[in-house]
């Protein structure tokens, strides 16, 4: 994977695997995960409404001196996405816990941008036992009373979310 050049989507997804893990319901998910390199781990967490894919830039750098792990996060890119599931920012912890015991992780550099930093402070606090060699958090809501959802944000998370979110096609998106 040591490439300076991003990978297309296409071809992001055909270096990465589905995972099967148990979600907090007990109910079988499958995370999207893109792992290369070699080194001591490092973990990148992306952000909302992005997904692994939103590191595919640097990823080729990273894995010549690290062990990088880069899940789509429950929900999002090419992750499984329940309907008429409870998520939450823990259960994305214990996810993303998952993923390192299944690969013997113990201690890993953390990542993360925007919707993650709220994943990584939970993980900061609760590391489920994995030590962090360091953290960046990026462009996030550090500070959760600070922090005000975009307007997207706020209609997913209103009684229309459902209808929101149903309602939203690529073309739309884009």
């Amino acid at each position: 994977m040591a490439t300076d050049t991003p990978l297309s989507l296409d071809d992001w997804w055909r270096v990465g695997n589905l995972e099967s893990l148990t979600g907090a319901d007990l109910t079988s998910l499958e995370l999207f995960v893109v792992e290369g390199g070699e080194g001591p781990p490092l973990t990148l967490l992306h952000g909302y409404p992005g997904s692994s894919h939103d590191f595919a830039g640097i990823v080729g750098t990273l894995s010549t001196t690290h062990r990088v792990l880069a899940p789509d996060l429950l929900g999002f890119g090419a992750s499984s996405k329940p309907k008429d599931h409870a998520y939450s920012i823990a259960e994305q912890a214990d996810l993303v816990a998952e993923l390192w015991r299944s690969r013997g992780i113990t201690s890993t550099v953390l990542v993360a941008h925007d919707y993650s930093v709220s994943l990584a402070q939970e993980l900061l606090a609760t590391p489920r036992g994995v030590t962090f060699t360091s953290c960046a958090l990026m462009n996030g809501g550090v500070y959760p009373d600070l922090h005000r959802p975009t307007i997207g944000q706020q209609l997913l998370l209103s009684d229309e979310g459902a209808a929101v979110a149903a309602g939203m096609t690529e073309e739309l998106f884009s």
